[in-house]
């Protein structure tokens, strides 16, 4: 294995993702709320694993070559993200009463109703294409091809351990949370960064 390549990979990769985004922002939001955070963080691992791997391989040029994917994703992912920033800004003005809460304090979700939103903030989330295939891609197509395995998993080796930290940190953050104020805080921040992304997508579309 080539170990600059990997060290390389470790390097490009947390510049990528410790931006905090919608899929981070979810996996954070989960683990303060300690709902099904080991099912959340593993998905997000492996999800982004597939992610990079397509990137590093070349998938992702291919997508980013063709105008009508590129466009068809960006206005997806503006449409997530609105809807998504609207449903955070929703929560944060309910009053405490009108949210479903369980014995000890917390808002409750079943598993797959958990999954779903992961897999939403996960494969239908633009910012994570962008970095993954995209940017990761790009530059993995400059090295040689014997160091591209190595950069890939320097990669997914940054990636792992960002969402694991991800989910001790909410661990930690979980007794500041114990308030409703906080909640509406958080989700009301969490909506107004949803939906800057949201017109960072849309303005190269409507004001070209």
């Amino acid at each position: 294995m080539d170990i600059i390549a990997y060290w390389q990979g470790i390097t490009v990769s947390a510049v990528l993702i410790v931006a905090i985004g919608a899929q981070n922002a979810w996996v954070l939001g989960q683990s303060i709320r300690g709902q099904h955070v080991v099912q959340t963080t593993l998905f997000c691992i492996v999800s982004d694993w597939l992610l990079i791997a397509m990137g590093v391989f070349g998938v992702g040029q291919t997508l980013a070559r063709s105008p009508v994917l590129s466009q068809a994703a960006a206005w997806l992912g503006a449409a997530f993200l609105l809807i998504y920033g609207l449903q955070s800004w929703r929560r944060a003005l309910l009053q405490q009463e009108e949210l479903h809460i369980d014995s000890n304090g917390q808002l409750s979700q079943s598993r797959w109703a958990a999954l779903g939103t992961t897999f939403i903030v996960t494969w239908l989330n633009p910012h994570a294409w962008l970095d993954t295939l995209v940017l990761l891609g790009g530059l993995a197509s400059q090295l040689q091809a014997h160091s591209r395995g190595g950069f890939a998993l320097g990669a997914m080796t940054l990636s792992c351990l960002w969402f694991c930290a991800l989910s001790l940190l909410g661990r930690w953050l979980a007794p500041w949370f114990a308030r409703a104020w906080t909640w509406k805080v958080l989700d009301g921040l969490i909506g107004a960064l949803m939906l800057s992304l949201c017109w960072s997508l849309l303005r190269p579309l409507l004001l070209p």
